[in-house]
């Protein structure tokens, strides 16, 4: 494996490599790449190999993305991955149609039944 320095992107494999260890994946327009769509597969299969942890990337359509297949790996990684997970339900908009019809409750006491 070359250095770092001689790496052309040097500075996005750093981004990578970031990204990666922040959440686990990483996701890019392939019209923006800075670089060959090539070279960012080999930079982000770097920057994994770098973390220590194996990467798969994959191009969906317009989008190239590095994913570590072993995320979640450690406690803090699921923590950061559930309330990923819970962040996004709750931006969810909730139908009126959904919601739960409340009706009032009145206390009637007993010897009024």
């Amino acid at each position: 494996m070359r250095p770092v320095a001689s790496l052309p992107g040097a500075s996005l494999l750093e981004q990578l490599q970031s990204e990666l260890a922040a959440t686990g994946s990483t996701r890019a327009l392939v019209a923006e790449l800075p670089v060959t769509l090539q070279l960012w597969r080999k930079t982000a299969r770097q920057a994994g190999a770098e973390l220590g942890r194996p990467v798969r990337t994959m191009l969906a359509g317009d989008t190239i993305h590095a994913l570590l297949t072993d995320w979640p790996a450690t406690d803090a990684e699921r923590e950061q991955h559930l309330e990923a997970m819970r962040a996004a339900v709750n931006r969810i908009p909730v139908l009126d149609s959904l919601k739960p019809k409340l009706r009032p409750v009145i206390d009637t006491p007993p010897d009024e039944r």
